[in-house]
């Protein structure tokens, strides 16, 4: 079964994602990754694990075990890839962004600058600002404008990692 699931992933990933420099073959990721050209990154994660959720936390430490973080979006490129996975899946998706500050301020888990933060439908905040909302997924519908939302860190999503493509040997 889970074999079925990863093989439907896979096709609808695939299909979503083809005009968004997505390429299956073009670079060394691990079984379970889709490769992003505009990043050189693989997206995804081990298929041994299912379709299982997780809190904020715990995904984001899933994905450092596995020599990447949850995903960071710099660019509406970025943006329109990830979100075509969660539309693929029909599930919010994690991302590494989250806050420390009662959401004042946004940092991404692998600190790389926070200089694109696409909010949901283009609000220049987050749409919830209660206090501790402050970690954030991408909802599975794309807007240009945005399709992140914050949550409560400790609630559970779906998610996937972004880790360095294998160079070619």
């Amino acid at each position: 079964m889970k074999y079925l699931i990863l093989i439907i992933y896979f096709v609808c990933c695939n299909f979503l994602v083809k005009g968004n420099n997505a390429n299956l073959s073009k670079a060394n990721c691990s079984d379970g990754y889709i490769y992003f050209e505009g990043t050189h990154s693989c997206y995804g994660r081990d298929p041994e694990i299912g379709l299982t959720w997780s809190t904020w936390p715990k995904a984001e430490q899933y994905c450092e075990k596995h020599g990447g973080h949850l995903p960071s979006i710099h660019s509406i490129e970025e943006s329109e890839f990830i979100v075509s996975i969660s539309i693929s899946l029909n599930f919010n998706i994690w991302v590494g962004l989250y806050s420390v500050d009662e959401n004042y301020s946004w940092k991404w888990s692998d600190s790389t600058p926070t200089d694109y933060i696409p909010w949901f439908y283009g609000y220049v905040y987050p749409i919830d600002y209660r206090v501790n909302a402050s970690c954030a997924y991408v909802y599975p519908e794309f807007d240009q404008r945005g399709s992140l939302v914050n949550d409560f860190c400790n609630n559970e999503q779906y998610f996937i990692c972004q880790i360095p493509a294998a160079k070619n040997s």
